[in-house]
């Protein structure tokens, strides 16, 4: 499994992420990546509020299972779009 981290999370959370031997983790922060490029194969996408997970950004995922955002809210993501794609959209 992918991990997609496309904003700035604290270092525990990545840690705790990488723990797994079997999930693969892409810090973009860290990395300098880009989004559009990384999420073609990402089972999982981690955002806070800077990235805007829009339609056109989950039509390129083609492995995409969920989507977590890290902070209050979800509107930094298009709920209707995630819906049709079957993409289940959480907040902590």
């Amino acid at each position: 499994m992918k991990i997609l981290i496309a904003d700035s999370v604290d270092e525990s959370v990545v840690g705790i992420l990488k723990a797994d031997p079997t999930w693969t983790v892409v810090n973009l922060p860290k990395t300098k990546g880009k989004v559009e490029e990384e999420i073609r194969d990402a089972d999982a996408l981690l955002v806070r509020s800077a990235t805007k997970v829009t339609a056109e950004l989950m039509d390129a995922a083609k492995s995409l299972r969920v989507i977590g955002r890290a902070g209050v809210g979800v509107d930094n993501v298009d709920l209707d779009a995630a819906t049709r794609k079957g993409v289940l959209v959480m907040n902590t």
